[in-house]
């Protein structure tokens, strides 16, 4: 019978239990270890939001913002650029379109939104504010000038990026995002005892997918419709006046 020394003994157990503990932590950080597959790029899918390989994931929000809000969309209605939405999803009397740029023949008014009393004061039953803010140069003019043009009981549907790419094609101007809680403060001190709600949508896959330019159609409907308020993607609000 071989006779084993105890110091050596105990030399060997700890030799074992050091390559077992090194063995799972390999395995553990296997398993931490992200599989990137096409995803590991320094260029989105698309250069452009998702637009040439569906709905982009923010249009999807936005539009299923605007349609829970339809019955909003009346009266006389002012729209930034163009009547994309006031007729996509109600029938209104009237529909204006303000732009800062001359050469749009639809516009029916030019006017930039922070020049201050740059809109015509408490005109609308509802004003479409989509996707600008963040291209304008002083938001809170900015809001004061939408808010005032809204009649008593006008009702303000608007939205702002929140985790988003710079604008390709507008980078030079394209300054702000917010989340939920600094979309409530701006409106807060421009808004004055508004009747306001705020939205926050998207979580962390459609952020993600966003950002690298997949459309909405490339997402699970459970996967879009998931919110996170960590990793909001589209930040929207009604803001009613009273």
């Amino acid at each position: 019978m071989t006779i084993i020394d105890s110091d050596l003994l105990r030399w060997l157990r700890s030799r074992i239990s050091a390559a077992a503990r090194g063995a799972a932590r390999e395995k553990v950080e296997r398993l931490k270890r992200p599989r990137w597959g096409n995803l590991r790029r320094l260029e989105p899918f698309s250069g452009y939001y998702g637009f040439e390989r569906g709905t982009p994931v923010d249009r999807f929000y936005i539009e299923r913002f605007l349609a829970g809000h339809a019955a909003d969309i009346r009266g006389r209605v002012l729209e930034v650029g163009q009547a994309r939405y006031a007729h996509a999803f109600s029938s209104p009397a009237e529909v204006e379109i303000v732009d800062n740029d001359k050469t749009n023949s639809e516009a029916t008014i030019v006017a930039d939104l922070s020049v201050r009393d740059s809109l015509p004061s408490g005109r609308f039953d509802c004003f479409i504010l989509t996707q600008t803010l963040q291209l304008v140069g002083d938001l809170d003019v900015a809001m004061e000038n939408a808010w005032q043009s809204l009649a008593r009981g006008g009702v303000l549907l608007m939205t702002m990026p929140g985790i988003t790419r710079a604008d390709p094609e507008l980078a030079r101007v394209d300054r702000w995002r917010v989340t939920p809680t600094g979309l409530e403060t701006l409106l807060a001190r421009s808004c004055p005892d508004a009747r306001r709600e705020v939205f926050g949508y998207g979580n962390l896959i459609s952020a993600v997918a966003f950002l690298m330019g997949l459309a909405a159609e490339e997402l699970d409907e459970s996967e879009l419709t998931a919110t996170d308020p960590h990793f909001t993607v589209a930040v929207c609000a009604r803001v009613e006046k009273g």
